[in-house]
């Protein structure tokens, strides 16, 4: 089964001059991630990483500002594509990785 989710959400871009972002300089990003629900859970997450640092141009910049870019874009970017997959394995594995607790968004049916 493949699964395609789409990701869309408003990501502070990172100021290409100081690693302060500011409201000027936000943008909304759209960003496709593919998901497969029956592959590997560390396949899936090195994947969506990936789509990630493209989207946030993470390899292209200069390394100063590699941890400003990682944390303002990559990093909730990840977060928020775990999060809506609703895959346990998948949010417990990127919880292990960060070295924290992601916000889950809980759906209640009426």
């Amino acid at each position: 089964m493949n699964i395609k989710i789409k990701l869309v959400g408003l990501l502070a871009a990172v100021c290409l001059t100081t690693p302060i972002a500011s409201a000027a300089n936000e943008t909304t990003m759209q960003v496709a991630f593919e998901y497969d629900r029956s592959a590997p859970v560390d396949e899936s997450y090195n994947k969506a990483k990936r789509t990630a640092e493209h989207a946030c141009d993470f390899h292209v910049r200069v390394a100063p500002l590699r941890p400003s870019i990682q944390r303002e874009c990559v990093a909730p970017m990840l977060s928020q594509f775990v999060t809506k997959t609703g895959d346990l394995k998948l949010i417990a594995y990127h919880e292990a990785r960060i070295g924290e607790a992601i916000q889950r968004t809980h759906f209640v049916a009426r």
